[in-house]
């Protein structure tokens, strides 16, 4: 059984401004919650015959501020070393607080260029509740993209490219059942109850609708642009 994150952790997910806005209220920690189903065998059994196994943890940017998701790949890392196992498939999911920064992507990447190479079909789902970095406003009635980042907006664009599908943790319905979710998260119906409702506020809305240009204009630009493992 996974680690849950608590009251404070969640709270970590629910930020209602634009990135660059209100900075004491954006956390300085990125979480990120996995989700990773592998299929595998061992050297006493045939192909196909496949064992298979599920795993929850919980990751966390670290004091020496190696991020949530280096940690995460590294976790992906042990599992295919292990000379006893030949891994098949892995099926990953990630739910974070934030969307990940430039060198996180990068590291994706090089990661998904790794499991290619021991020919293990991998797919990755990024589910975030916070674009990272990036943000747009508006200007003349029009919308202008206006991150204090590039590099973070292109590195999302990467893994698009490469295969990574980004999903946006947002809407009545994926809160309520974000909070719920007792595989992660243990907290009290009273506290879940204001986590809900500061999750589904008029300014959280707002920003939320912000998040769905964002994440439209990265789908364009995957399309696009050239394809890129760098």
């Amino acid at each position: 059984m996974a680690e849950k994150i608590g009251n404070d952790e969640v709270r970590y997910f629910i930020v209602a401004f634009k990135y660059g806005e209100c900075g004491w209220d954006w956390p300085k920690v990125a979480i990120g919650l996995s989700k990773v189903d592998i299929n595998w065998t061992n050297s006493s059994r045939s192909e196909t015959d496949k064992i298979k196994m599920c795993q929850y943890n919980v990751y966390r940017t670290t004091d020496d501020h190696i991020h949530a998701e280096s940690h995460f790949l590294d976790s992906l890392r042990n599992i295919t070393s292990e000379k006893d196992k030949k891994i098949i498939h892995i099926n990953a999911e990630l739910v974070q607080n934030y969307s990940p920064c430039s060198e996180c992507a990068r590291k994706f990447v090089e990661f998904i260029q790794e499991i290619k190479k021991k020919r293990i079909i991998f797919s990755l789902t990024i589910k975030f509740a916070n674009f990272y970095k990036c943000y747009y406003t508006l200007e003349n009635d029009s919308w202008k993209r206006s991150s204090p980042s590039k590099e973070c907006l292109d590195g999302l664009v990467k893994l698009r490219q490469n295969g990574v599908t980004l999903q946006l943790l947002q809407g009545e319905q994926d809160w309520e059942k974000f909070v719920r979710d007792e595989r992660f998260v243990e907290i009290s119906e009273k506290n879940r109850t204001r986590l809900l409702e500061m999750a589904t506020s008029d300014e959280r809305k707002e920003r939320e609708k912000v998040d769905k240009i964002i994440l439209k204009y990265i789908e364009t630009e995957a399309l696009s642009k050239p394809k890129t493992t760098k």
